[in-house]
């Protein structure tokens, strides 16, 4: 039986690896709704590929990054419009970072 959910979860770990992750299963993984993502997604913090939430994929770096939103929403009580503005000057510190290296 273990055999059986360890080849499972490494079939879904691949899945995941070659075509992406589903909204649902960001969500899942997440811990967090629909709504929220879809939300990030009308505020331009991140584009998926595809062009309607059904169809959605994200990337490992997308799955890191709503984690990372989700963090600073609950810890900080952010809203979206602030936690944009924080990711925004985070890039910009890491480009000016990379110019003078």
């Amino acid at each position: 039986m273990k055999t059986i959910i360890a080849s499972r979860s490494l079939i879904l770990a691949s899945e995941s690896i070659n075509q992406g992750y589903s909204l649902l299963q960001i969500c899942r993984r997440c811990h967090t709704d629909p709504e929220f993502v879809i939300s990030i997604v009308g505020q331009d913090i991140m584009k998926p590929i595809g062009n309607r939430p059904i169809h959605w994929r994200f990337n490992r770096s997308q799955l890191e990054l709503i984690q990372s939103i989700l963090m600073l929403k609950h810890r900080y009580e952010m809203n979206l419009h602030g936690i944009k503005y924080v990711l925004n000057l985070l890039e910009t510190n890491k480009a000016l970072r990379n110019k003078l290296l």
